[in-house]
């Protein structure tokens, strides 16, 4: 991306492109459920954009920084609610829904253990991280568009947080339905299905806080338009969502040196934690740095017609 030497604007970098007056505008599930026209893509490859999302991750001090001090004040608010481990969980902290959807159900549980209190506390979960999305998607973009970040990320966050609150939502969503599919279909099938679900919701939702954050749009407009970004011809959008879905719960799953002590974990489990979140934000960045490359390329949909007016009786 290129490095524009101005100041940030208090709004998106990126006002919506004017829509195009033909054709009729389908609906939400239309959208999402017709094929995809032949063609490709001017979008990077895999190895170029997740490269350049690790350079700009270890790169910002915002993000260097702010992923330990995140993870050591949620660690101790943990403590003081009476978590007791495993350490492990918190690896995914900075992890893109639905991936950190799930490790917030295991939260919940963790802390309000079991009842109404561990059902509705997830979502206290989903908020906080509904608020590491945003700061991640905002400094992300203010990054890459001017190379430097300012108090416009913090400003533009409370902006952005509508978006990332939905698609935190809508993982926690998934998940629940990739649960009920699981118990009919069984132990081996099951799995399949849960694993298919998470990665549907990577591959659906994770270019959307970029969106919110770059462009001034609508809730409803800025989901679409994250959904028709992951559908592009020849991105390989799939792909990755696939490997990050497979990578994090392989990763979830693995044993952090020390990370099974609740109260205690060794530094070790500590360097290990940190590392590991900033692998997550570097995804994050990485979905952000693939919508900027085309941001500019991609066309809007037809307009919604016009209702006709209903006749007089």
């Amino acid at each position: 991306m290129t490095n524009r030497n101005r100041k940030p604007r208090p709004t998106g970098y990126r006002d919506p492109t004017p829509e195009a007056p033909s054709q009729e505008r389908r609906g939400f599930l239309d959208s999402l459920l017709t094929p995809r026209p032949p063609g490709s893509t001017p979008m990077p490859r895999l190895r170029t954009t997740f490269a350049r999302g690790v350079v700009l991750t270890i790169s910002t001090p915002a993000l260097v920084f702010g992923v330990p001090a995140t993870l050591l004040g949620l660690w101790l608010a943990l403590l003081a609610a009476g978590f007791q481990g495993p350490f492990t969980l918190l690896g995914a902290l900075f992890a893109v829904p639905p991936v950190g959807t799930f490790v917030d159900t295991q939260l919940s549980g963790q802390v309000f253990r079991e009842g109404l209190l561990s059902a509705f506390g997830v979502f206290g979960f989903v908020f906080v991280r509904a608020v590491v999305l945003a700061l991640v998607a905002t400094v992300s973009v203010e990054r890459l568009r001017t190379g430097t970040v300012t108090s416009w990320s913090l400003r533009r966050a409370l902006r952005v947080l509508p978006t990332t609150f939905t698609v935190s939502f809508s993982g926690l969503a998934i998940l629940i339905i990739g649960n009920i599919v699981s118990v009919f279909l069984g132990p081996g099938l099951g799995l399949l299905a849960f694993v298919a679900s998470i990665t549907a919701g990577v591959y659906l939702f994770a270019f959307a806080p970029a969106v919110a954050a770059d462009e001034d749009r609508g809730l409803p407009d800025t989901m679409r338009r994250a959904i028709r970004m992951a559908r592009m011809p020849g991105s390989s959008n799939l792909w990755l969502a696939v490997l990050y879905a497979l990578g994090s719960l392989a990763l979830l799953l693995a044993a952090i040196p020390g990370g099974a002590v609740g109260v205690n974990p060794s530094a070790l489990a500590w360097v290990v934690s940190v590392v590991v979140n900033l692998l997550h934000v570097a995804v994050a960045v990485t979905f952000v740095f693939r919508y900027l490359s085309v941001a500019a390329l991609t066309p809007e949909p037809p307009p919604r017609p016009a209702p006709a007016a209903r006749g007089r009786r």
